[in-house]
């Protein structure tokens, strides 16, 4: 239930509990307010450890940014702390005041933050991220209250309307399964990928739709010996054509992929010399044909159209082509293959196409008769330049896909993390018992699994049982009953304002913080592993990651 699920968002991030809003956000919009908090209050952010071990991540820190702000506004304010219980309330009514903002005296937080907003001449889409200039003066606690009304209209409008899109009949799960009902679910059962696993814990629930992604359908087009099937093994790390099932679309096309591989590849025959009206006939009927698919998961996403760069020149086929693709809609980027050396066709494709970007590469290092090798390039422009062309929905599963940079495998991530995120706060957004944490097992095995899926690891479906069990099995330990008191007094040190947990109840705040911080600790061990040993971990090492470091708090 669409309606439902937004209600819990805006309440998890309406509330005015700055540690959940913090912990909803991103690093880039949080960054202005820590530098600002830095400045006004060192002493309160400067030693603590996870500050010092993530400074650029203040999401990682949510509740640390938080004290900084009660912190400023008890300096500020000096003991006139007097509307309502919270420091940040205070504040924000002693900033509308100061600036001549005038409010109701029975506004809530939510109300004056747009107000101030709406003074400054922005409304609740387009807060700026940098504040007023005439701001300044009023002081460093109207500054940090600016930042703060700024990130939750943007935080707000973001996790509304952007985090979920599922049809209006879809139902909602269950409130609170069990631990080892979930286990039930997965044990001992074979997966057909990580869809067939999210399919077996959340059946039609939109809360776990952050993990799910649509394939991206990729069209490699241009003349025969342009290299195309070097350059799909080099992004992709296989030539789908060569090792994949493939699909029929026309006498002379078909769509290639791999169980689980994100990316399918069209595959016509190349452009002929010999045939040149027969193979551009069947090229533009596999085009038109994907193009007219009413599934958006079966229509063609991207094409590159390939051109040796050793040519020397741009044919009037290769501009017909061109034309054809865009005639269609399809997002194209022009790559000048085998581009040993500059010859001048970039400057010439630019003239003669100029409607399309344009990437010189070469696909696999070559080493020529005297002796001299040329390494491979272009290859991370050209990834740049896909993720950019290709349509939001598919840009995750492209990323997830790609095998040349790591940067938009984390974006990707991220995406998935904030999904997971604001799932979990909804689930919490009324306080639940200790034993409702079983509530969050999918949401946190279908982060899991949109992680690793959103940075390429592959796993055999055999083993995606085990990953799902040892979530489960984190959740049951870590956050079970039986060790309901423990963790309660660590939580306690570790985010504030929440003692009702002491009594048995965590709030919409602290489930988002310890989701968003469970993700980013798995999204940094993957890269951290890559980054040392030039490849993913495999199941089993993520199993022994997920059973002896996840959640340690």
């Amino acid at each position: 239930m669409v309606a439902t699920l937004k209600a819990d968002i805006d309440r998890a991030t309406g509330a005015g509990d700055l540690t959940g809003l913090f912990a909803f956000s991103t690093d880039v919009d949080l960054r202005p307010l820590a530098d600002l908090l830095r400045r006004a209050v060192p002493d309160t952010l400067a030693g603590d450890p996870r500050v010092a071990a993530a400074p650029s991540r203040p999401s990682r820190w949510p509740d640390r940014l938080a004290d900084a702000v009660d912190q400023l506004a008890r300096r500020a304010l000096r003991g006139r702390l007097g509307w309502g219980d919270s420091d940040y309330a205070a504040a924000l009514r002693d900033t509308a005041r100061r600036i001549g903002v005038a409010t109701a005296e029975d506004a809530g937080m939510l109300a004056v933050e747009q107000a101030i907003l709406a003074h400054f001449g922005f409304g609740a889409d387009g807060p700026p991220v940098t504040p007023p200039a005439a701001l300044a003066a009023a002081g460093d606690l109207a500054l940090a209250v600016f930042h703060i009304a700024a990130l939750r209209a943007r935080s707000r409008r973001r996790l509304r309307f952007d985090v979920f899109a599922v049809a209006p009949d879809e139902t909602a799960p269950a409130a609170d399964p069990a631990v080892d009902v979930i286990a039930g679910q997965v044990r001992g059962h074979r997966f057909a990928g990580w869809d067939g696993l999210i399919d077996r814990l959340a059946g039609r629930s939109e809360r776990l739709a952050f993990a799910r992604m649509a394939p991206c359908n990729v069209l490699v087009c241009g003349k025969s010996g342009a290299g195309k099937s070097t350059l799909v093994n080099a992004v992709f790390g296989r030539d789908l054509a060569a090792t994949g099932i493939g699909e029929p679309v026309t006498d002379q096309a078909q769509w290639y992929g791999e169980p689980g591989f994100p990316v399918r590849l069209l595959d016509t025959r190349g452009l002929e010399a010999g045939d040149y009206a027969g193979s551009r006939a069947a090229l533009e009927a596999a085009i038109v044909a994907a193009r007219r698919e009413a599934a958006t998961d079966r229509q063609l996403h991207l094409a590159w159209l390939c051109i040796d760069n050793g040519a020397g020149r741009i044919e009037e086929s290769d501009r017909a082509l061109a034309q054809l693709l865009a005639d269609q809609g399809v997002p194209t980027i022009l790559v000048l293959t085998k581009g040993w050396e500059d010859r001048g066709m970039e400057a010439l494709a630019k003239e003669r196409l100029p409607e399309l970007p344009v990437v010189r590469v070469v696909a696999a290092p070559r080493r020529f008769a005297s002796g001299t090798t040329v390494p491979a390039s272009g290859l991370a422009c050209l990834v740049e330049e896909s993720e950019r062309r290709v349509p939001e929905g598919q840009r995750g599963a492209f990323a997830a896909a790609q095998s040349v940079a790591i940067e938009p495998k984390v974006r990707a991530a991220r995406r998935v993390i904030d999904g997971a995120t604001a799932s979990a706060a909804a689930l919490a957004a009324t306080p639940i018992p200790f034993v409702g944490w079983a509530a969050l097992a999918p949401v946190m095995i279908a982060m899991v699994a949109g992680i690793s899926r959103a940075v390429g690891v592959e796993v055999r479906d055999d083993r995606l049982g085990g990953l799902a069990l040892s979530v489960a099995g984190a959740l049951a330990t870590g956050l079970g009953v039986r060790s309901a008191a423990a963790f309660a007094g660590n939580l306690a040190k570790l985010v504030p304002g929440v003692g009702s947990v002491l009594g048995g109840a965590i709030t919409a705040a602290v489930a988002g913080t310890m989701t968003k911080t469970a993700g980013e600790a798995y999204l940094d061990y993957l890269v951290g592993h890559i980054r040392r040993h030039g490849q993913w971990p495999t199941a089993d090492e993520i199993v022994e990651f997920l059973r002896a470091r996840w959640l340690p708090f």
